[in-house]
């Protein structure tokens, strides 16, 4: 029944902003961008979105073999404030192949991190991996992370 997961989805403020920081920041590759919704059925996109008078502005950006889709509504909803501990989808995560280098360039480009990388040292499947969260321009938590070498 389910072959795959297509996209993730992300609601963004400002749609120009967060495909610049996706593209020029974090490497990714724009697909598309829809900045109106002519030749739409904007009343049944609302429904759909399960927004109401809802009005999208939309693109899809390439990160190496994954698709986030960034959704900018009108009007906006409430800024994003979840927390770690809250029930829901939390954080993306970017698998990087030097966690040191990549979390080095994020910061020297202003990228906001709760720390610098840490690395799981217990015993067990996840000994050796290496991660940090870091925040995009509307404070979405997005995670990199490093698997261990292989042995």
């Amino acid at each position: 029944m389910f072959r795959s997961i297509d996209h993730v989805g992300l609601t963004v403020r400002n749609l120009m902003k967060s495909i610049a920081f996706y593209r020029d920041v974090l490497g990714g590759k724009v697909a598309y961008t829809r900045l109106t919704q002519d030749g739409w059925d904007v009343e049944g996109v609302s429904r759909a979105v399960g927004v109401p008078g809802a009005v999208l502005k939309s693109a899809r950006v390439l990160i190496g073999d994954n698709t986030l889709e960034l959704i900018e509504y009108d009007p906006p909803g409430l800024p994003y404030s979840a927390s770690n501990g809250d029930v829901g989808i939390r954080h993306v995560s970017f698998e990087v192949g030097d966690i040191r280098e990549a979390y080095d360039s994020l910061q020297g480009q202003g990228v906001r991190f709760n720390t610098p990388p840490f690395e799981i040292t217990q015993d067990g499947p996840q000994k050796g991996f290496k991660f940090c969260y870091f925040f995009d321009p509307d404070g979405i938590q997005l995670e990199i992370f490093q698997r261990p070498p292989r042995s």
